[in-house]
């Protein structure tokens, strides 16, 4: 945190991102407020430490290769984002034809269902069960279609009339989804948006990120009060057996999403005893091939079996164990910290859109890696190359070199 400080420093880089989310994760959980949580063994502190030192590594590596190189400052990147231009009359059809999709698909869908899991007897179940294989993608990559609404709206000038139609959208597409009651999706749309609105703009200012932090916190307030409707106020609080007064049982939510994931990790470490070879790693090439359920159905796989309690998410390193062990906690968080850093390092010397939407994808990875590992999804896959796609055809090209002096990274 005190890094950030320095006048120049980029909040959102890499290292700082990624080793913030997960020191505060482990100082919470170090705390041990529930009786859920036990104490780690040394194996698990060395499997935790390994991950997250091998992204680290990564970083490391990849930023003393490029320290000569000339970057541009994030106040340069900000003012290129509103001289690039665009090409505005494809970007606007591209944005179009994704929304006509997400709300045809989204219809499909809740006519084959017979109805939005908000409105059924049991949205617990009917939100899990809800989507067709195909038509999903276009629903549940949502969050493409708002960051690219967004960005229209701070890179193109004028156009008001267009902008009144892609707002109409944009608030039509939150609205819609909210029926689905999924709160992750929100959290990536909100996530990638945040990025580019900070590289590529001057609206990530207090007032505006209170103002959204604030609306995204009731919309989940009240989905999890319609998910919830039927326990009473304190349910989640005696289930998860905290060790503070009732008083605060308001901090159960927020603490227990989040040092769960890492109670289940050690958990995994220290009684796993097969892997699985890349099921987990993998699964969004196996979901897209059609083999995902079958697999799981044929070699009885499941990871609700590492489960020690209600609580079922992992964190990103959770898969890598899984199917290689401590191999693959040292290996792939190894490659993912020197690609996200090369990526972060082209944003930062060609002050590119395509570069600047492709890191805010990994800002998102970084900021959700306590809690899952979205490369593993379909549904993120299924985004990243949407993003690509539409900025391959709609954003200018890169420059070639960096006028502005020689930055820090």
């Amino acid at each position: 945190m005190l890094s950030c400080l320095p006048r120049k420093a980029d909040i959102f880089s890499p290292a700082r991102i990624f080793a913030f989310i997960w020191f505060f994760s482990i100082g919470l959980a170090d705390l041990k407020f529930s009786r859920l949580q036990h104490e780690w063994s040394l194996f698990s502190w060395v499997a935790i430490f390994l991950g997250i030192g091998s992204f680290l590594v990564g970083n490391f590596a990849v930023s003393v290769l490029t320290s000569n190189e000339r970057t541009y400052s994030i106040q340069q990147i900000r003012m290129m984002g509103r001289t690039q231009g665009v090409s505005e009359p494809q970007f606007f059809i591209a944005i179009i034809i994704l929304s006509v999709l997400y709300f045809v698909c989204l219809a499909a869908e809740t006519y084959a269902a017979g109805g939005l899991p908000l409105f059924s007897a049991a949205p617990e179940r009917a939100r899990t069960a809800f989507g067709l294989f195909g038509t999903h993608l276009f629903v549940a990559g949502m969050p493409a279609v708002l960051l690219l609404i967004f960005e229209y709206l701070i890179l193109v000038p004028g156009r008001r009339a267009k902008k009144y139609v892609l707002v109409f959208l944009f608030f039509g597409i939150v609205g819609s989804f909210f029926f689905l009651l999924v709160r992750f999706v929100y959290v990536m749309a909100v996530a990638m948006i945040f990025a580019v609105a900070y590289y590529k703009s001057n609206h990530l200012r207090p007032r505006n990120v209170i103002l959204v932090l604030a609306s995204v916190a009731a919309m989940f307030t009240i989905a999890v009060q319609v998910r919830e409707a039927r326990y009473v106020e304190n349910y989640l609080y005696v289930v998860s057996q905290m060790r503070y007064s009732r008083a605060y049982a308001s901090f159960t939510g927020p603490y227990m999403y989040i040092v769960m994931n890492l109670e289940n990790f050690t958990h995994v470490a220290d009684n796993i005893q097969s892997y699985t070879y890349g099921y987990y790693t993998f699964d969004f090439l196996l979901a897209l091939t059609g083999l995902k359920h079958w697999m799981a159905d044929y070699f009885g796989l499941s990871a609700t079996e590492y489960l020690t309690s209600g609580y079922n998410t992992f964190p990103f390193i959770f898969y890598y164990l899984v199917d290689f062990g401590l191999v693959g906690v040292a290996l792939f968080p190894l490659v993912l910290g020197i690609t996200i850093r090369y990526l972060y390092y082209k944003m930062r010397a060609t002050a590119g859109l395509s570069a600047t939407v492709v890191y805010a994808c990994c800002f998102y990875v970084m900021a959700i890696s306590f809690f899952t590992n979205p490369l593993t999804m379909l549904s993120f896959v299924f985004v990243i190359a949407v993003i690509v796609v539409v900025h391959h055809f709609i954003a200018p090209l890169p420059s070639t070199s960096a006028s502005g002096r020689i930055e820090s990274l």
